[in-house]
């Protein structure tokens, strides 16, 4: 019987670091692969900044939304923006298609410089059934003016699945001097809608509306002729 020859130990040692070096490049490979199926193509929009990077999982699902919407707008896409709103938001909006057409058209020129303030999520658990809704708020720059947009979405609604997806937006301007009696930022104990602008606000120029400096409106008309006509300034 043919005795078969023994391996030399440095061969034998050669052999295990080549085995190993195999093994740990099919596992980096491996992982490179898996990072490379897990990207996010909404995170790698270039409607967001990023100089920034967020890690927390809640941020980062308000940034999903927050791209869907933008690229929505740009592509007029009224049904898309629709198929984000919940069932019970459906239900309960008047007029959103019409809000929605609004929302589009009226909506400033997006920049990647924006200011975001999450404010965590909502979170409300009963018996093992959970409700859990992001809440972010965006500042952002256009053409010289402060604008806020901000929404609603519930991520989680085992109790009501039919509050999952957005529950509200609101957009309005900033301005230094503040906004009418009628503004409210709203939240989430809002009632569902689109909320767009200052609600004294003239939605085609987006600036507000000039008032009076004196109320005259309770005053009867007077004609140009009148010697009591009286020219008012506008603020």
């Amino acid at each position: 019987m043919q005795k078969i020859p023994a391996i030399s130990k440095p061969i034998t040692y050669l052999l295990m670091i080549l085995l190993i070096g195999l093994v740990l490049i099919s596992g980096l490979s491996g992982c490179s692969f898996s990072l490379e199926k897990k990207k996010d193509p909404l995170l790698e929009s270039d409607y967001l900044n990023h100089d920034i990077e967020y890690r927390d999982p809640d941020d980062r699902e308000c940034l999903r939304v927050l791209v869907r919407l933008l690229q929505a707008i740009d592509q007029k896409d009224q049904a898309a923006i629709k198929e984000m709103f919940s069932k019970e938001a459906l239900e309960n909006i008047d007029d959103i298609d019409d809000k929605i057409d609004l929302f589009i058209e009226t909506f400033p020129t997006w920049e990647r410089k924006y200011d975001p303030t999450f404010k965590g999520m909502g979170k409300h658990a009963n018996r093992g059934t959970i409700t859990k809704w992001i809440k972010p708020t965006f500042d952002f720059e256009s053409e010289g003016r402060q604008y806020v947009l901000k929404f609603i979405f519930y991520t989680d609604a085992d109790e009501n699945p039919d509050q999952l997806g957005l529950s509200m937006i609101q957009i309005f301007e900033k301005y230094a001097n503040g906004y009418s009696e009628d503004f409210m930022a709203q939240g989430e104990d809002s009632p569902h809608d689109i909320y767009l602008w200052d609600y004294t606000m003239d939605i085609e120029e987006r600036k507000p509306l000039h008032k009076p400096q004196v109320n005259y409106f309770d005053q009867p008309l007077l004609s140009g002729n009148d010697p009591d006509f009286v020219i008012f300034h506008l603020a």
